[in-house]
């Protein structure tokens, strides 16, 4: 009779190794590729910010130069369109030297705001309004994002003298 010989089974052999092999392997490519979608939609959400922050800006100098057609009045009464079809009459407070203060407010101060969300944001849903982190100083509107984890100014409105620096 021939002896009975152990059968010894390499560490690869074993089905509990296969599967955490497995589970790594799904685990590290998971990984990745979150890597990869976190950084994907940090730019897309910069290039929104950033979208946002030209319509402001194009729309600010816009009523500075309505302003300027109009006589230089303390208020430009204005169509804001809601949608295509459907638009509303504005009154937007000019400051003396003909730049936005505020938009359909009884104060007729700097509302940082406001202006934001008529100028920029055109009736965005509420997520793309949390972009964006709008910090009021005496005469000047400061708009952050954030991204990568850091706070990034994106534009400031200085409307003492109608200046609007964006960083691109």
């Amino acid at each position: 009779m021939e002896p009975i010989r152990k059968k010894e089974e390499s560490l690869t052999e074993h089905w509990f190794f296969r599967v955490l092999i497995g589970l790594t392997v799904i685990a590290v490519l998971f990984f990745a590729a979150s890597r990869y979608l976190s950084d994907v939609f940090d730019d897309v959400g910069e290039y929104k910010v950033s979208l946002l922050s030209d319509r402001f800006v194009k729309s600010a100098t816009h009523m500075h130069q309505q302003w300027a057609a109009m006589g230089k009045p303390k208020q430009l009464k204005l169509d804001y369109y809601e949608e295509v079809t459907r638009s509303i009459e504005i009154n937007v407070h000019m400051n003396k030297k003909g730049w936005p203060l505020s938009v359909n407010s009884g104060s007729k101060g700097l509302d940082c705001e406001q202006l934001w969300q008529y100028f920029a944001e055109n009736n965005a849903d509420q997520q793309e309004a949390l972009l964006v982190e709008i910090v009021q100083e005496r005469a000047k509107c400061l708009y952050y994002w954030e991204g990568d984890g850091i706070k990034q100014k994106v534009l400031e409105y200085d409307v003492d003298v109608g200046r609007m620096k964006q960083n691109h």
